[in-house]
């Protein structure tokens, strides 16, 4: 998108390219944080941040949707369910003390938008981009820092279950917080056994609300009672659409009795 353009001996197009495939070595690699620099050693940096929320259009009292279809729980534990509109103002605010660093990192990602415009029109009811140029304060920074904001807005209509039932508000417990550091013998277990998902979202299908995805582990599972180990005939059920039930074949490795 910057082929060809330059301002003067700056090339555009290969300054993209140095700026964002920087490695881990280089003292000036992009940083993404969530909190404004201090000080210039954060530069170059990508602050994001959501300074806003809000409901863009009217919505009946409990939200939106039908109450047959959204429904949350099993039987005798079914929750009114309810869609709620939201609208969110993200900001990428694109930090260098290089001015046309900073003019660069935000057309670069003006441009990656406009071209994952198919995503955002499946993920997202309404969503649009747009640019503005900010100048930090001059208390924090001796020298005019160019802040290259890039906004999106993205609304959505989420699925949430209410809370409406008194037996299980009753069940809500609020324990004390428990201080950082207040156990120094804790050590984090290893992650020696660990699951990973195919994909790290799952299309639901719009009549049923059910979808799939593939779970990968790096350990064997069995199931296990004891010392008595089991060993499944199958390593999926398909479930009946009817009732929702299927039947698997368990295999004892040792003889089991009834007394």
């Amino acid at each position: 998108m910057f082929y060809g353009t330059r301002d003067g001996s700056f090339d555009f197009y290969e300054q993209a390219k140095k700026l964002f495939l920087r490695t881990n070595t280089s003292p000036r690699k992009i940083q993404v944080k969530m909190e404004y620099p201090k000080d210039k050693s954060h530069l170059p940096c990508i602050i994001v941040r959501e300074p806003g929320r809000s409901t863009d259009k009217p919505a009946p009292l409990g939200g939106f949707g039908a109450p047959t279809l959204d429904t949350f729980g099993g039987t005798e534990y079914e929750r009114e369910g309810f869609r709620q509109p939201a609208l969110s103002k993200i900001d990428l605010m694109c930090f260098s003390e290089n001015m046309l660093e900073s003019i660069l990192m935000g057309e670069v990602i003006y441009a990656l938008l406009i071209g994952a415009r198919n995503t955002f029109e499946e993920e997202f009811a309404y969503f649009d981009f747009s640019t503005n140029e900010l100048i930090a304060e001059n208390a924090l920074f001796p020298q005019p820092i160019l802040v290259k904001n890039v906004s999106i807005e993205v609304e959505d209509i989420g699925d949430y279950a209410s809370i409406i039932r008194p037996e299980i508000v009753r069940r809500f417990v609020i324990e004390d917080a428990i201080p950082v550091g207040s156990d120094p013998g804790w050590v984090p277990p290893p992650l020696d056994k660990y699951f990973e998902f195919s994909n790290p979202y799952v299309w639901l299908d719009s009549l049923l609300a059910t979808g799939e995805n593939t779970i990968y582990s790096n350990t064997d599972w069995v199931l296990s009672v004891g010392d008595e180990l089991f060993k499944f005939g199958s390593g999926y059920v398909w479930l009946d659409e009817m009732n929702n039930k299927g039947e698997q074949e368990i295999e004892a490795k040792t003889p089991w009795r009834l007394e």
